[in-house]
C-alpha cells in the first residue's frame, strides 16, 4: 500500500488528504491551522495565504503575517498515519500569555465514517475509553459545537478562545484526543497532539480538532507541537491501546 498523500489548497490554510487505503473512494480534509497565535486573538482560516511546496516525502505550508508570526507545519505520511509538525514564532513585539494552533481534521467527505450525531465518537475521559455522547455537554449559542479542556491543561475558563463560545461543560477535561468509528465498525479515524490545550468537536461538518497549545511565547519564541491523524483497520479498543503507547513514544 502507498503513502497518503497530502494536498494543500493554494494560498489556502486548507488541504485534502487522498488515497487512504483504509478508506478507499472516501475524501478526508482540514485545516492546519483553522486560527492559530495568541489564543486571546488568533488569526482565523482565510487570514493568511500559506505557501505550500514538496520536499522529498514531504509537504510543508509557510504562513506569515506581518509583524504578528511565522508559521512552518510539516507533514508525514504513512499508509495509516499522517502526522504534523507545527512550528509557530511569535514575532510581534507583544508577549503572548497563552499561544495555540487550532487543528481540525474533517471526514465531511468520507461517506464511511462521518457521524453527524455522534454516535461513533470516542474520548477518553478518567483513563477510560468512553462514548462521546456519555460525557456531559453544555450547549451555547451554536448548539452543535463543542468545547473540552484536556488532561493536565487549564480551565476552560482559563482559555480565552475556548471561554469565548460559551459551551464548555464545568469539570470535564479529556485525554488530548478523539476518534470517530466507521459505519461498519471495522476502522477508525483519529486525531491527538501533543502537547494539546483542548479539544473541539462539531456536529455540523462531523470534524474534531485537538489543539496544539504552545504555551507563552515572548517576541521572537518559537513553540511546537506534533498532531498525529490515524486511519486504521483496527477496532476502536485495539486503537486507543495504540495510540497510547505511540502518542507515549512521540518525540516533539
Amino acid at each position: 500500500m502507498g503513502a497518503i498523500k497530502v494536498r494543500g489548497v493554494r494560498n489556502n490554510m486548507g488541504m485534502q488528504l487522498l488515497d487512504v487505503p483504509a478508506f478507499p473512494n472516501n475524501l478526508f480534509g482540514g485545516s492546519f491551522p483553522e486560527s492559530i497565535g495568541d489564543s486571546a486573538r488568533s488569526f482565523w482560516y482565510g487570514t493568511l495565504k500559506p505557501d505550500w511546496s514538496a520536499d522529498g516525502d514531504k509537504v510543508i505550508s509557510k504562513g506569515v503575517q506581518p509583524n504578528e508570526l511565522e508559521y512552518t507545519i510539516t507533514f508525514t505520511t504513512t499508509d495509516e498515519t499522517v502526522d504534523i509538525v507545527t512550528e509557530v514564532t511569535n514575532t510581534s513585539d507583544k508577549p503572548w500569555k497563552q499561544s495555540q494552533a487550532f487543528n481540525c481534521f474533517s471526514p465531511i467527505g468520507a461517506v464511511d465514517v462521518r457521524d453527524h450525531d455522534c454516535v461513533r465518537h470516542y474520548v477518553g475521559m478518567k483513563g477510560r475509553l468512553t462514548p462521546l455522547l456519555k460525557v456531559p455537554r453544555k450547549f451555547g449559542p451554536r448548539p452543535t459545537i463543542q468545547l473540552y479542556a484536556v488532561e493536565g491543561g487549564p480551565k476552560w475558563q482559563d482559555i480565552p478562545f475556548v471561554a469565548n463560545f460559551q459551551c464548555s461543560p464545568d469539570d470535564v477535561h479529556l485525554e488530548p484526543w478523539m476518534a470517530i468509528e466507521s459505519k461498519d465498525r471495522t476502522r477508525v479515524i483519529a486525531i491527538a497532539t501533543k502537547p494539546c490545550l483542548y479539544l473541539f468537536q462539531n456536529m455540523e461538518f462531523s470534524c474534531i480538532h485537538a489543539a496544539s497549545g504552545f504555551g507563552p511565547l515572548g517576541p521572537g519564541e518559537t513553540g511546537r507541537s506534533l498532531t498525529r491523524l490515524w486511519f486504521v483497520r483496527q477496532g476502536i479498543r485495539e486503537w486507543y491501546a495504540r495510540m497510547q503507547k505511540e502518542m507515549a513514544e512521540a518525540a516533539v
